[in-house]
């Protein structure tokens, strides 16, 4: 039985183009229709034979491993990815594997079984283990790209953001508005240097410009959150700023943290920018609703899915069959909670 891959081949078009068409989308020119209508009836192919396609290895059905889908991080770096690949005529199969490496296991064993397309993940356990799990889709034939963290190998395929380049951005720009003591907001997990962390990239980024900039030991780290969300942020700022009054400026290490120090400043009494700059991490649209709007190390959430469904996509079509590996440059986003130090010393 033909499959969608030979119907493009016929018919002189993309994959995705077979898969729009007969979804019913309208961007398809008259003549492309045409040419894929004729192409499916000579070879016996219909909306129905995505059963069967499942069944050869030619589905338009991707899997995307993700840890979750509930953070503002995740909700918008997966709306890039499914979006990307919708309008390309692919199906995204989301799997939430909540940063255990058995549930990622499990995922991979049955994305194999149903012979997707290919697969995207995002890392968020074990990176060797999440490494391995590719190396497995790939001896298989399904395409593999990693967005955000990855194994720096020739051999795989990646979009991924210059996380220490963040960091260093973020403490320069800091250190020319004025303020020497600032306070940085971090897991403990990340204090010491992890491959498959972004936040640790950020912190080496950072540490590495202070140390330049002569204010290595001003710096402080704030080690207590058990994790990102906003009330973490929140509780582990307002111990820092209550513990070290000196600081002029906190680099929080994602917008979550960001957005609760600047909760965490106010109920301290300090007025941001005045007293105590601000600035985020991450380019969340969040930033942008704080009070005052939270300066932040935007790293293109939004670019950096679009651009891993385009790399898998690319793959899957045949145009390019080595691994491409891509790199985002983060860029900042100057607000209104990023001020001159009230004072240098």
């Amino acid at each position: 039985m033909a499959g969608i891959k030979d119907v493009a081949a016929r018919a002189g078009v993309s994959i995705s183009t077979v898969s729009r068409v007969f979804n019913g989308h309208e961007n398809i020119t008259d003549e492309k229709r045409k040419a894929v209508l004729e192409a499916a009836s000579a070879l016996g192919y219909s909306a129905n034979s995505l059963a069967a396609s499942l069944r050869r290895k030619s589905s338009n059905v991707v899997g995307v491993l993700l840890a979750s889908q509930g953070s503002p991080f995740g909700t918008m770096l997966h709306t890039a990815i499914g979006n990307t690949l919708s309008d390309r005529g692919y199906l995204p199969m989301v799997c939430s594997t909540l940063g255990e490496d058995d549930r990622q296991d499990e995922y991979v064993k049955t994305l194999l079984e149903m012979q997707v397309g290919g697969v995207i993940i995002r890392p968020s356990g074990s990176l060797s283990i999440t490494t391995r799990h590719a190396a497995v889709l790939e001896r298989e034939g399904v395409p593999v790209v990693f967005v955000e963290s990855a194994p720096r190998k020739k051999s795989v395929s990646f979009v991924v953001s210059a996380n220490k380049v963040g960091g260093q951005l973020a403490i320069r720009r800091l250190w020319e508005l004025g303020h020497r003591n600032i306070g940085i907001m971090i897991m403990p997990c990340d204090v010491k240097y992890h491959p498959n962390r972004p936040v640790s990239h950020r912190l080496e980024g950072a540490l590495e410009t202070a140390l330049e900039l002569g204010i290595a030991d001003r710096i402080v780290l704030s080690p207590d959150m058990p994790g990102e969300r906003f009330d973490y942020g929140y509780m582990a700022a307002k111990r820092m700023l209550r513990e070290h009054p000196e600081l002029t400026a906190v680099f929080a290490m994602t917008d979550m943290m960001g957005t609760g120090a600047l909760y965490a400043a106010r109920e301290t009494g300090l007025s941001v920018p005045e007293d105590i700059s601000v600035l985020g991490y991450d380019g969340l649209p969040l930033s942008e609703m704080t009070f005052p709007p939270m300066a932040t190390v935007s790293q293109s959430v939004d670019l950096m899915g679009q651009s891993a469904a385009d790399l898998l996509i690319t793959r899957l079509e045949g145009n390019e069959t080595k691994p491409a590996q891509r790199t985002l440059n983060p860029h900042l986003i100057e607000r209104e909670s990023l001020a001159p130090a009230p004072w240098t010393t």
